[in-house]
């Protein structure tokens, strides 16, 4: 049985997170509002969500994967500047922040402490219930608020505004 408070890494390699609280879905339909280039080049809407993981979640070895990752795109000689200096965004981020938005300026209170990741794709994802059998296309179970996992694949990129 697998520990839904730890992430654990597949043979394929990619990494099923810890169960977290889906946020922001957009996953019956792409967010019209953001735009991504594709591995062809071709500029499209993306599916995402955002998964806030408890202050509980063994993230270990997502980071483990995520490091990696950010290791082989860059090196880590270029990253051990970039903390230094502020120039390195990670993925992790601090969910209570992030829930603090334009319409909601005080933020989710019960969020302090959780790690929120942010996740986008041009391709559709596929959702599966608790018993692995897919949902096909009835996204009505899938809302924010809702618990669930997400399974991922680790991605170092340079950002836009020059980070990295």
């Amino acid at each position: 049985m697998a520990n839904l408070n730890a992430c654990e890494k597949l043979v394929s390699g990619n990494v099923r997170t810890a169960k977290g609280r889906l946020v922001w879905p957009y996953l019956d339909k792409p967010d019209a509002g953001r735009k991504k280039k594709g591995k062809d080049g071709v500029e499209r809407t993306v599916y995402k969500v955002s998964i806030f993981l408890p202050p509980t979640a063994d993230l270990t070895v997502l980071k483990e994967v995520a490091n990696a990752a950010a290791v082989d795109e860059f090196s880590l000689e270029k990253l051990q500047v970039w903390v230094k200096t502020d120039k390195f965004h990670t993925p992790f981020l601090d969910a209570y922040k992030v829930s603090q938005t334009e319409r909601n300026p005080d933020g989710w209170e019960w969020a302090k402490g959780w790690t929120c990741i942010r996740l986008e794709t041009n391709d559709k994802p596929g959702v599966v219930e608790a018993n692995g059998v897919s949902i096909g296309d009835d996204y009505s179970g899938v809302y924010g608020g809702r618990w669930g996992r997400v399974t991922v694949s680790a991605k170092a990129y340079p950002a836009i505004d020059g980070g990295k």
